[in-house]
């Protein structure tokens, strides 16, 4: 998806929530705002506050999905992995209030990490 079209529609302002998918659409959107990226089993399910906009890192569902069964509990624990993502990014849009703080995202975000 990293290209010209994709890099344009991530600078339309009006984006404020923006979910990665997987270790390389996440390293290509943080370089993109000039961020460091460390690993998928560090930032997955962390929102980051950036350019006024919220990235949220993900594991890709599809990458998982595929190999259930294949590793065992790993892909158990990586499977419960992806649901709390995925309910971050559901306090996320759920929430009112979308005018966060531009210095802190609010700590109810990412109680479970």
């Amino acid at each position: 998806c990293a290209g010209l079209y994709f890099d344009a529609e991530i600078a339309i302002p009006g984006y404020e929530v923006i979910v990665t998918m997987g270790s390389m659409a996440t390293a290509y959107v943080l370089s993109i705002f000039n961020e460091g990226f460390s690993s998928m089993e560090q930032e997955h399910g962390i929102p980051r506050l950036i350019a006024g906009r919220i990235i949220l890192p993900t594991y890709n569902p599809a990458d998982h999905l595929a190999t259930v069964g294949d590793k065992g509990d790993s892909d158990m624990r990586r499977l419960r992995d992806i649901g709390r993502d995925f309910q971050v990014l559901g306090k996320i849009m759920n929430d009112e209030s979308t005018q966060l703080s531009l210095f802190q995202l609010p700590e109810a975000y990412i109680t479970y990490h």
